[in-house]
This record gives structure tokens, sequence and C-alpha cells, in this order.
């Protein structure tokens, strides 16, 4: 009998707490629809300052990929993959100038020649003309060099050109 009477004011309890819910959700409900405006342009300011605390700008990555290169700027803005792209281009393009310009040097210095490697049509056993090219080889060489030389300066130029070109459309897809 003691618990029939516990299970009654329990359930009366139960009835009450469920019927205070209610009540509160229709005035949660009542509230919301006549403050739907201020709570839209509360949602909206809340929104814009999120945004404002989180996009990403473009500006000093740009000065900094366009000046000093090798993808640090994009580095800075969080780009790794723009970053990785602009430091592989930098790094090949400077090895392909490098390379190129050292063949060209080599291939146009004039062969001096030691004790015992003398030019046969030299009067001086030591030295040879520097204005010919010395044979085929120190041509194609030449050429080549030129060649590395023209595609590496290309390719520097590209990279700084999307080194520019990265950050903002990096900060336009992430913002």
């Amino acid at each position: 009998m003691l618990s029939c009477a516990l299970f009654a004011a329990n359930s009366a309890t139960y009835n009450k707490v469920i019927e205070s819910i209610e009540t509160q959700k229709k005035a949660d409900l009542d509230f919301v629809k006549q403050n739907a405006d201020v709570l839209r342009d509360v949602n909206e300011y809340v929104a814009y300052r999120i945004y404002q605390e989180q996009k990403i700008g473009s500006i000093v990555p740009v000065l900094i990929n366009s000046t000093v290169g090798l993808g640090i700027g994009s580095f800075v803005q969080g780009d790794n993959k723009g970053g990785w792209i602009g430091l592989g281009c930098d790094v090949v393009g400077t090895a392909l100038t490098a390379i190129g310009s050292s063949m060209m040097m080599s291939a146009s210095m004039p062969d001096y020649g030691y004790p015992g490697n003398s030019s046969p049509d030299s009067s001086y056993p030591y030295s040879t003309s520097s204005s010919e090219m010395h044979n085929e080889y120190d041509q194609a060489s030449y050429n080549t060099g030129v060649t590395l030389a023209i595609a590496g300066a290309i390719t520097l130029g590209i990279s700084r050109i999307y080194q520019m070109i990265r950050p903002i459309t990096y900060a336009n897809s992430y913002n």
C-alpha cells in the first residue's frame, strides 16, 4: 500500500514536470516567434564576426612570395600545397639556371693548357686563342648551357607568377 502511495505521488510529480517542460517549450517558441528579426540579426552579426576572425588575408603572402619566393608566403598563409609547389619550382629553376650558366662559362673559357698539352697552332705552348670555341664539344656544351639557363629563367618566371596568384586563390577558397 505504501508502494502504491509512493507510485501515485511520483506519478503526480512526473506529470507536473512534463507539464512544466511543455509550458517552457511553448514559452520559448513564443519568444522566438516574437523576436525572430532580432535573433536573425544577432546570428548574422555573430556569423560575420566569426568570418572576420577566421578569414585569411592574401596581401602579405603575395608580397613575401613576390620578393623572397621559395613558397614562403604560402607557407605563412597555411597553404602547404602552394608552398611546396613554389619551393620546388624555385629550386628547379635556380638549379637549371646555375647549371646552364656554368656550362656556358666552362665552354667559352680559354683552355690554358698544361705543360705537354699545347695547341698545335699556338706559338706559346701554354695558351690557346680565347676568341674561338675549341672544338665541337665546347660548342654543343655552350648551346646546352644556353638552353638550360633559358629553361631555368622561364621556370623561375612562371614560378614567381604562380606564387603571386596562389595566395589570392587560396584565400578565396578558404574564406
